[in-house]
């Protein structure tokens, strides 16, 4: 309780200095914020008009409150370019992000724990070697890079999969499964040899440590001695590599939804930049804040669960 207290506490402070800063660097003028809802063919009455009845005529710590106020009632306010509900615009988008980030860790997650595990067993070995090689090359590339490769096999050359997510998404059945396909393969990827590296390199320092060693002398299954005593030790170093690997794939969605034309929330927030929609981009960037913390958070608290060692800290 005392670390999910002080995490809390942390995550709140932090979520707090990051509402400053995202409000900060989005308050443009309120003469710009009224031209990019307006238009610029306006008559400076207009502009007056729409700057006082949207209150942005009122000094900025009185609009930072006004809006954290709303922020934190769940109210993301209107945007002032589609008149629409950003809350209605964004979450929706949302749920395709958080649909395409689950589905990367669903299939990221025990192929990059079983090639680690492959790896850790056989160090040295040309397998070894080669997977390590591949991961290396796989690590350096960017995510369009990646995508745009899927795109050329499988969406240009062999005509199997769509290259355009928009309307599959909202589609049925097989066709809203195959938006998918692409986004998640490039996304997994994207993440999982870092899983895997980090995973390897702990997996192989549990096997070497003493107790690995004392299960194997006692007589104890191998099975068990590589599940119970190499791959549970190791579980602390990988679940934050798993939590950096979710905040990365929450913000690498940015690029690779667009790759894709894919509906989700990254590509709403570069929509709404190019549009100066600025109350959107606000809205999106704290969402993104919120969950980054959620993240650490969680998993923070399941390293301490495994290791109580750590709940001291």
């Amino acid at each position: 309780m005392r670390l999910l207290a002080s995490r809390l506490g942390f995550g709140l402070v932090t979520l707090l200095v990051m509402s400053m800063i995202t409000f900060a660097s989005t308050g443009i003028s309120p003469k710009d914020v009224a031209r990019n809802a307006l238009g610029r063919e306006v008559t400076q009455e207009q502009l007056d008009n729409f700057i006082s009845a949207n209150g942005l005529d009122d000094p900025a710590p009185i609009r930072y409150a006004r809006w954290l106020e709303r922020l934190a009632s769940g109210d993301f306010g209107t945007s002032t370019i589609t008149g629409r509900p950003v809350r209605q615009d964004v979450m929706p988008r949302l749920a395709n992000t958080l649909v395409l980030a689950f589905l990367t860790l669903l299939i990221g997650l025990p192929v990059s724990l079983s090639i680690a595990v492959y790896m850790a067993l056989r160090p040295g070995r040309w397998q070894d070697a080669l997977l390590l090689a591949a991961t290396t090359i796989l690590t350096a590339l960017p995510e369009f890079v990646t995508g745009m490769g899927l795109i050329l096999l499988f969406g240009v050359t062999l005509e199997w999969l769509p290259i355009d997510s928009t309307g599959l998404v909202f589609g049925q059945g097989i066709d809203r499964l195959r938006a998918y396909v692409l986004p998640v393969a490039t996304m997994v990827l994207v993440t999982a040899p870092y899983t895997i590296r980090i995973a390897r390199a702990a997996i192989r320092d549990s096997l070497a440590a003493p107790h690995t060693r004392a299960a194997i002398l006692n007589g104890l299954s191998r099975q068990r001695v590589l599940w119970a005593y190499a791959v549970l030790p190791a579980a602390v170093p990988i679940i934050n590599t798993l939590a950096l690997n979710l905040v990365y794939l929450i913000s690498g969605v940015v690029v690779i939804e667009n790759v894709f034309n894919f509906p989700g929330i990254g590509r709403r927030f570069v929509e709404a930049i190019t549009t100066g929609d600025t109350v959107t981009v606000q809205a999106v960037a704290v969402l993104m804040g919120v969950m980054f913390i959620a993240i650490n958070l969680g998993a923070d608290l399941l390293a301490a669960r495994i290791n109580p060692r750590l709940r001291g800290i």
